[in-house]
């Protein structure tokens, strides 16, 4: 039986640490280290996200490896966030245009009411009714224009 560390070839962040193994299980596995000296990083209570495999010994993340892996993070977090709010826009130009989704049936139908009221008091003004493209336009870039995000 044996201690394994698990990590990540490319990068040599520690993945996985396993205590009492079997052995077999992991000799042709590039990506173990079998019985590596971590007692130094377990007596300083290192945790193993801060552990690094460096041409096969384990040592503790240098600052600037931490500080590095932090600014990655938050920055894939700040682009996750980017991204969903481009799905939510494509998502709500598409409720918009589809026949499909009962969210849509109500979206359409609550603009071409408001629309329809407002070409109402337009005529009063001798001004030309606004088209249903134009409100299918003019919605989609409020969506586009994120001035539709809140109602601040």
């Amino acid at each position: 039986m044996a201690n394994v560390l698990i990590y990540n070839e490319e990068t040599g962040a520690a993945i996985r640490y396993k205590v009492s193994v079997n052995t077999p299980d992991y000799t042709e596995r590039t990506d173990v280290l079998i019985n590596p000296d971590v007692s130094g990083l377990q007596a300083s209570e290192i945790p193993l996200s801060d552990w690094k495999v460096d041409a096969g010994i384990v040592r503790e993340l240098t600052q600037q490896e931490k500080d590095d892996r932090a600014a990655a993070q938050a920055a894939a977090a700040a682009q996750a966030v980017l991204d969903q709010i481009a799905y939510s826009r494509t998502q709500a130009k598409s409720y918009v245009d589809s026949g499909l989704s009962d969210i849509g049936l109500i979206i359409r139908a609550l603009a071409v009411t408001i629309k329809d009221e407002i070409n109402i008091l337009r005529s009063e003004h001798s001004l030309a009714a606004r088209t249903n493209a134009q409100l299918k336009t003019a919605i989609q870039n409020k969506i586009d224009d994120e001035s539709a995000d809140n109602m601040d």
